[in-house]
């Protein structure tokens, strides 16, 4: 109720070519509010209190805060902008490449002692880049506008062989999500585990550090220092959020409160994780493109670095998946295996 009063004395009559302030502020509270890209479906059901409803209809209204996790919204910059603009203008979808490695590489644990995990490098680095080249190949051979590839994939040095290669070949990306990596000790050693959102020539747009470690439902505890800040990327496209993992598919009632406030129309999810993972994180999906329209894309790396089913129940779905609402709201999944990586997503 306090945020109608607030955003009532800024303006009246609702639409969607209203002009919104940034940012406002009442009893210590702020808010974030701008236009969507367009009107919220009729067929979604994301909750906010009091009357808010009426202005998420046309408008996001993001807390600036949500249970300790500060959330920032920024723009991108010229060259994504004009990429995202030339989809929009020649085509109605997107192609959306979702990558994971069967080459048997996994990340150097460090052998740390009482189930404690981090890991600095990759186990031969040198199978992985020539793996992680042949994804970028066949990315670039399907005419993909996205490229995704999976949590704890691509230490720091393969992420500058994705730099490099985006700088100097010919290729249709406009954004690329190179995994994530531990990074970045601390002081005591801490590193946080952290993925990226890069433009065409490899420039970072946006950045996100790991917020839920993973722990007693894995072999060994990550050793990690969590991430308390979601940064928002405002698009042509609409409101595009990065998350790795267990950010995404946790069912607390805190994590599931998060998701619902900030409502982002797409999520790109980096996961490592056997076949239960991938089932909860399917079920996030649902939820979010249910609630606010939400198209998720989840590419996810088999623990053990292969394509076997070693793990019960695994049918072929630890590749990951992408999903998306269709035009009447209904939820879309897409499941990757390795000879179909391509999700073509409505915009």
């Amino acid at each position: 109720m306090a945020l109608d009063r607030v955003l009532w004395g800024f303006f009246r009559g609702l639409g969607g070519s209203a002009e919104l302030p940034t940012e406002v502020y009442h009893n210590e509270m702020g808010w974030m509010v701008f236009p969507r890209h367009r009107p919220l479906g009729k067929t979604v059901y994301q909750k906010q209190p009091f009357h808010n409803r009426n202005y998420l209809l046309y408008h996001h209204i993001i807390p600036k805060n949500v249970r300790g996790n500060e959330i920032d919204v920024i723009t991108p910059g010229t060259l994504l902008l004009q990429n995202l603009r030339l989809i929009i203008d020649n085509r109605c979808t997107v192609k959306c490449y979702l990558g994971s490695f069967a080459d048997g590489i996994q990340p150097d644990w460090n052998n740390m002692p009482h189930g404690k995990c981090t890991c600095s490098k990759l186990k031969e680095p040198e199978v992985r880049r020539e793996s992680l080249r042949q994804a970028l190949e066949e990315a670039r051979a399907l005419h993909a506008d996205v490229v995704v590839l999976p949590e704890l994939s691509l230490c720091p040095e393969m992420r500058h062989f994705v730099c490099d290669w985006l700088q100097n070949e010919h290729h249709p990306f406009c954004m690329v999500v190179p995994g994530s990596f531990h990074e970045e000790p601390d002081s005591e050693g801490v590193p946080v585990n952290r993925t990226r959102l890069l433009d065409a020539q490899g420039y970072e747009v946006l950045t996100h550090e790991k917020r839920i470690p993973f722990g007693t439902d894995k072999v060994c505890d990550e050793v990690i220092r969590p991430g308390k800040r979601l940064r928002l990327l405002r698009t042509p496209l609409g409101l595009v959020a990065l998350a790795i993992c267990r950010d995404f598919l946790e069912k607390s009632a805190a994590n599931i409160e998060l998701w619902e406030m900030v409502a982002p129309d797409w999520v790109f999810v980096p996961s490592m994780s056997p076949i239960q993972g991938v089932g909860a994180h399917e079920d996030q999906a649902q939820f979010l493109s249910n609630c606010c329209g939400t198209r998720s894309l989840v590419p996810n790396q088999c623990p053990h670095g292969t394509y076997e089913p070693i793990y019960p129940g695994d049918d072929g779905n630890s590749h990951g998946f992408a999903s998306w609402p269709d035009l009447w709201g209904k939820f879309q999944l897409q499941t990757i295996v390795p000879t179909s990586r391509l999700a073509v997503i409505p915009i």
